[in-house]
């Protein structure tokens, strides 16, 4: 058989590691995916959560696991933690990563705590003659045909 695999990994990367070993183990020779985790799951996260509020929310919640990571440790070893906060500390890497990316995409679809954030006007503009386009669109034969099949 192949012989084990070993991946070693710190405190940054162990988390986006066990994302990877949940869908399964890379082989002996193998490319790790661990490394484009890194950098795509946050991103992806981001947009699928894109929202201000829960965004920053997250982000700053992550950044003060950080700030106070000495105590946060002390605590941990001394087992005064309960164990949803150990998942949690445990993954503050990567949570400061995902509020950052939900923030910005959240900024992008003008959205905070799922109200719109008129930040900027969209670029999205019909043309003059709507009406008429859209008319002309259901009315054809075409379109009456996927309409019917449908």
């Amino acid at each position: 058989g192949d012989p084990p695999t070993y991946f070693k990994t710190n405190e940054f990367t162990g988390v986006y590691q066990g994302i990877v070993n949940t869908y399964g183990v890379p082989k002996y020779k193998e490319v790790n995916p661990g490394l484009f985790t890194i950098a795509t799951f946050p991103f992806i996260f981001g947009v699928m959560y894109g929202d201000m509020g829960h965004g920053g929310a997250l982000f700053l919640v992550s950044l003060y696991f950080l700030y106070y990571e000495k105590s946060f440790i002390e605590q941990e070893k001394r087992g005064e933690m309960s164990e949803i906060m150990k998942y949690a500390f445990g993954a503050r890497y990567a949570l400061v990563l995902m509020g950052f990316f939900a923030f910005y995409c959240g900024s992008i679809y003008n959205d905070f705590i799922s109200v719109p954030f008129q930040t900027f006007d969209s670029m999205w503009h019909l043309p003059s003659n709507n009406a008429t386009e859209v008319g002309n669109m259901f009315t054809s034969s075409s379109m009456q045909i996927i309409i019917i099949l449908t």
